[in-house]
């Protein structure tokens, strides 16, 4: 009795043992990582991830490519928000990016900075610009704004933190 007993449960956990499947996530494997992780992309206006998106995301297809040098292609993305132009390696790395955007949306921080030290101020327009490379990650990024107050113009120049330089 007592071995049906201690069988019945063996046999009770064992099938619950076989019951049990586990279900992975894919993962993406991005292979401009670096890039990515530098220039922030889900933080940015959508103009600015759009074109980075893209940049990210490029491969050659070309079988021709250039391999005495470091910089394999070059390749210049235009939309009417912004361009940028990104140099790539013959594997296909970001090696450096030169990015320009009008008038993207500001950061929250940019937009406090300006309205703290310029008081009754607005917004005519901006440009924003990125400079990224490979070994030294995001070098530049700096918001060039016009702002306006009745007949009188200013230019300004701030970092993405809202720091005027």
């Amino acid at each position: 009795m007592k071995n049906i007993f201690l069988g019945l449960i063996i046999f009770g956990f064992t099938i619950q043992m076989h019951s049990q499947s586990i279900e992975l996530k894919e993962v993406e494997v991005v292979a401009n990582y670096n890039y990515v992780e530098a220039t922030n992309h889900n933080t940015e206006a959508l103009p600015v991830q759009k074109i980075q998106a893209k940049v990210k995301d490029y491969k050659c297809d070309a079988k021709d490519i250039d391999r005495d040098g470091e910089v394999a292609y070059t390749i210049e993305f235009n939309t009417s928000d912004g361009n940028a132009i990104a140099e790539y390696s013959v594997e296909g790395k970001v090696l450096r990016t030169k990015e320009k955007y009008k008038n993207v949306r500001l950061p929250l921080e940019v937009l406090q900075a300006i309205s703290k030290r310029f008081p009754n101020w607005a917004v005519l327009e901006d440009t924003y610009h990125v400079s990224y490379q490979y070994d030294k990650g995001v070098t530049k990024k700096v918001y060039k704004i016009k702002i306006i107050n009745d007949d009188k113009v200013l230019n300004i120049k701030t970092n993405h933190t809202g720091e005027f330089i």
